[in-house]
């Protein structure tokens, strides 16, 4: 098909593809997805009923380096859009997910084209990280920030090796603003930055070390296991529970969960790629890019995303050579594993299994009852609740009406807290944590959830701590979901007035 009539068989595959990136991101549920999720669509509702983003205290607020602040480039955007366009945040989420989607296609395509030379190749790399469970769950509905990055990196790349072939000043320039956005958007930039420095690192040293072949086999083969196996002398770097290596299986299950079935072929694609030779310049950065990075996969809850495109990567190298094999047994199997990857990427897209099943999406109670306080309390009061995801929902949707002191960014942005109740101290560059954290913290803050937490374990509403608090932030209403139930609520339903009721959530005048 690639071979004959090249440009109509291109056509069709890529608008094939478009239609199963479409297809398979059109919802199975009624509502936006995701704790972060409710949590980005809230601080975009305030930037839209205030007007700015009131965690602003310093320029470095802008990238989450502050205290109490967050990375505001995709609030920011959201906020943009639906005001121009004069549509639900809920429905600007929905769309701006699709494209987010679509663009991921289009970035790893691109990529996949410069990275490795072959007709194949780039059409198996965009199916396969388009559609891979890692992009999908960012991409369907759902606005953590984290899907922004992801989508947006192979475009980062692909600048990195254009700027490499020449053209520096103009990929240079684009180069820049796609970092500084990239930074305003997630804490995973820095990995980008380690991108930018390998590169300019290589091209610093490209014309002065000439290696044979056969070292750089043996080179690149002991960087990998360098790093592979730096979690079993560095222990600090994993997380040992129970048997000393339970964490090897964990991670490996996170990996099939988010690259997808395919995941056992990123050691043949590996192995191909390291005895290749000779090795193209773009072929060459990206394996030492693999390199360099693999010590984040142990982080089973960021590392793997940034990694996830290196390891798709290697898979497509190994289904590549598949297909490459002058066998209609070889292309049949193909294709079956294809089919296997986006089946099992379409089926945890759209369910869940384990713990996490009743908690990715939100209830119609909850949704129909904080529509119901945006339209009959005021925006100016204040109110508290319990179950944290309940309430970050209840939150996005109210539109802010009422306010909910929830985390400690959320009470900032909605009024409960001001930069004068905080003494910020910098850190010292010497500890990780002003490279990993913030440069900056808050000392001596007390998180606003913890008081919520505290009025929650109390036997009595009007328990003298609890009154304090209330008076402290302005508390009028408290929401309640029943299907957490907390000491506090036997107290609520002797002495307080409910003012909604819907079974799943009530909402109670408590001052």
């Amino acid at each position: 098909m690639f071979k004959d009539n090249p440009p109509k068989n291109k056509v069709i595959i890529f608008a094939l593809l478009i239609v199963l990136n479409v297809v398979i991101r059109i919802p199975s549920i009624s509502h936006e997805k995701g704790s972060d999720s409710f949590f980005v669509h809230s601080l975009a509702n305030s930037i839209t009923m205030y007007g700015q983003a009131n965690w602003w205290e310093s320029w470095l607020s802008i990238f989450g380096l502050y205290p109490l602040s967050y990375a505001s480039g995709i609030p920011y955007f959201l906020s943009g859009v639906s005001q121009l366009a004069n549509i639900d945040m809920e429905i600007t989420i929905l769309v701006f997910s699709l494209v987010l989607g679509l663009f991921s296609l289009f970035a790893s395509y691109l990529l996949g084209n410069m990275i490795y030379p072959d007709s194949i190749f780039k059409y198996v790399f965009a199916f396969l990280f388009s559609v891979s469970q890692g992009v999908l769950i960012f991409t369907t509905w759902e606005v953590s920030t984290r899907g922004p990055f992801i989508a947006l990196f192979p475009l980062f790349l692909y600048l990195l090796l254009k700027f490499s072939n020449g053209s520096r000043l103009k990929i240079g320039a684009m180069l820049l603003i796609l970092l500084i956005l990239l930074f305003s958007i997630h804490k995973f930039s820095y990995f980008a930055a380690l991108s930018l420095g390998l590169m300019v690192f290589l091209l610093l040293t490209r014309d002065r070390i000439r290696i044979p072949s056969n070292l750089q086999t043996i080179g690149y083969s002991v960087l990998f296991l360098f790093f592979m196996l730096l979690p079993f002398f560095k222990r600090s770097l994993v997380p040992f529970a129970g048997s000393r290596y339970d964490w090897i299986l964990e991670i490996f299950i996170v990996q099939v969960r988010h690259v997808g079935p395919l995941t056992l072929l990123v050691f043949g694609g590996l192995v191909y790629m390291l005895l290749k030779q000779p090795k193209r310049k773009e072929e060459a950065f990206i394996l030492l890019l693999c390199a360099f990075l693999l010590p984040i996969i142990y982080s089973d809850i960021y590392g793997h995303f940034v990694y996830l495109i290196f390891s798709i990567f290697l898979v497509s190298i190994a289904l590549t050579n598949i297909l490459n094999v002058p066998s209609k047994h070889f292309k049949t199997f193909a294709i079956l594993l294809l089919i296997c990857s986006v089946s099992f990427s379409g089926f945890y897209n759209h369910w869940r299994t384990g713990e996490s099943a009743e908690e990715w999406v939100m209830d119609d109670k909850t949704y129909v009852s904080a529509k119901w306080a945006n339209q009959y309390i005021d925006d100016t009061a204040g109110a508290f609740g319990n179950g944290d995801r309940t309430m970050r929902r209840f939150m996005a949707i109210s539109d802010g009406s009422p306010r909910v002191l929830l985390d400690s960014i959320s009470a900032l942005t909605y009024g409960f807290v001001n930069f004068s109740e905080i003494v910020v101290q910098k850190r010292s560059p010497l500890s990780t944590s002003y490279y990993f954290d913030n440069p900056y913290f808050a000392e001596n803050f007390h998180s606003t959830d913890g008081s919520v937490n505290w009025i929650l374990i109390q036997e009595d509403i009007d328990y003298r701590s609890s009154r304090e608090v209330y008076s402290k932030y302005d508390l009028s209403y408290l929401i309640m979901d029943t299907r957490y139930h907390e000491p506090v609520f036997e107290s609520v339903y002797e002495k307080k007035i409910s003012v909604y009721d819907n079974s799943r959530i009530k909402i109670w005048i408590i001052d």
